[in-house]
């Protein structure tokens, strides 16, 4: 489950809050951890960024994907940064 909205827009570049649940499984054990993000957008550089904004099952959870175009194939994302930390 998971819903957004949007915060800020200026030409190509968008801010959202992000709130979705994450299902989890680890051997036999399962649960949901519940996520709240900011996410930009910039639609020139071809980048998504995002950020933990409210601390819950992660301390820390930040990165920047970027879409590159890969030939007439599709899109191909790269991540150029990602960091996560539990408490």
């Amino acid at each position: 489950r998971a819903s957004s909205t949007l915060i800020f827009e200026e030409g190509a570049k968008r801010r959202y809050t992000l709130d979705y649940q994450a299902r989890w499984k680890f051997w036999r054990v399962t649960g949901v951890c519940e996520n709240r993000l900011i996410m930009e957008t910039d639609a020139d550089e071809g980048t998504v960024t995002f950020k933990l904004r409210e601390p819950g099952f992660l301390r820390t959870y930040e990165g920047t994907w970027q879409i590159i175009p890969k030939g007439s194939n599709g899109l191909h994302l790269h991540r150029n940064a990602l960091k996560a930390q539990r408490h």
